[in-house]
């Protein structure tokens, strides 16, 4: 959550035509809905194209603003300082898990290291061991520590590999970089920046 009623996600996770949507949260035998009033994706988007090297969906961001606020905490976004290659980021996600279970009830973290980083990604090389990002964990953040306080570095757009095993190259679209950065702050001019 950047604020009380704005959730930052991947643009890739909004169907293109999707006129209603909604964020569940809370328990998952108790989940609470919020409808969003505003579905706003990067007007850059690009779903293929290329960055470090990779196949990368380009400007991956959108923003969910919901119809009343919701209590849960917020997070601040890195600001204009890049994080840095072999900096550790914390990542969390829903998505298929080591043993190739899916379930939206269990919020998973882990951490990685940082193997590279450019004006548009965040890249997390896994060797096997630890955690990695894998398919339903879209959208989610990738977090670094600044002055004690988590603060969102990317969000998880794709990896390298479908099975997400090691060799895998975890990509997390920058939001210090200026065209995400940007689109972030217009969306949400209230937004707290590290």
């Amino acid at each position: 959550m950047l604020t009380a009623d704005d959730v930052l996600t991947a643009a890739h996770c909004i169907v293109p035509g999707t006129s209603a949507a909604a964020i569940f949260y809370g328990d998952a035998e108790s989940a609470l809905r919020e409808f969003a009033s505003v579905i706003r994706v990067h007007p850059n988007y690009q779903p293929f194209g290329s960055s470090g090297g990779q196949n990368a969906a380009l400007n991956d961001v959108a923003i969910i603003q919901l119809q009343a606020a919701v209590p849960l905490p917020t997070v601040a976004i890195l600001g204009s300082e890049n994080p840095s290659g072999g900096e550790e980021i914390a990542i969390f996600g829903y998505g298929t898990d080591e043993n190739g279970s899916f379930t939206f009830e269990d919020l998973r973290s882990g951490e990685m290291l940082i193997s590279d980083v450019n004006a548009t990604h965040v890249f997390a090389k896994f060797d096997g061991e630890g955690s990695n990002t894998c398919q339903g964990d879209s959208g989610g953040p990738a977090m670094v520590r600044r002055d004690g306080d988590a603060v969102i570095a990317g969000v998880t757009s794709s990896g390298v590999r479908e099975d997400c095993l090691a060799g895998d190259i975890s990509l997390f679209v920058n939001v210090a970089g200026d065209e995400v950065s940007s689109f972030i702050r217009q969306a949400v001019p209230d937004v707290s920046v590290r």
